[in-house]
């Protein structure tokens, strides 16, 4: 019975990895997500071996994909905030708009250089703002690395 459970489970996670990684291809070449089934499609028609199997209609839409991209932008952001804690300097470059839609936004960026001496910038984060004031703009960023530690 192990046994049988545990290559069942040892399936599906291959069937999930395989999802997931369609979803990797379609972020690196900027396809829509509204084309993620027929993505799947293909990869069955290809006959993927992780991916044709008895459970090969499940996680087939584009809220299961949104899913594995919040996954994806976890594991990115984890690595980033471990990279800044590793950093022996950075900084912090915000940019604060309002769109057409009369909506104001803070972008921020962080620059930083880790122990092998390369400089990186890297996005950080993005922001509606209530108010574009010093101290709403202050605030959302003390917030931002309280949350982080």
């Amino acid at each position: 019975m192990e046994v049988i459970l545990s290559e069942s489970f040892d399936q599906s996670a291959k069937y999930v990895i395989g999802l997931m990684k369609i979803v990797f291809y379609m972020i690196k070449n900027n396809i829509p997500f509204s084309k993620f089934p027929s993505q799947v499609e293909l990869a069955i028609a290809l006959e993927a071996p992780d991916i044709v199997n008895e459970n090969s209609t499940n996680y087939i839409n584009v809220k299961s994909a949104n899913e594995f991209l919040n996954s994806f932008s976890n594991i990115v952001a984890d690595r980033l905030w471990k990279d800044l804690f590793d950093a022996d300097f950075f900084s912090i470059m915000i940019d604060e708009s309002t769109d057409i839609t009369v909506e104001k936004h803070l972008v921020v960026y962080i620059t930083y250089i880790k122990s092998d001496g390369i400089i990186r910038t890297k996005f950080l984060a993005l922001f509606q703002l209530t108010s574009g004031d010093a101290q709403t703009i202050s605030s959302v960023l003390i917030n931002l690395f309280r949350k982080h530690g």
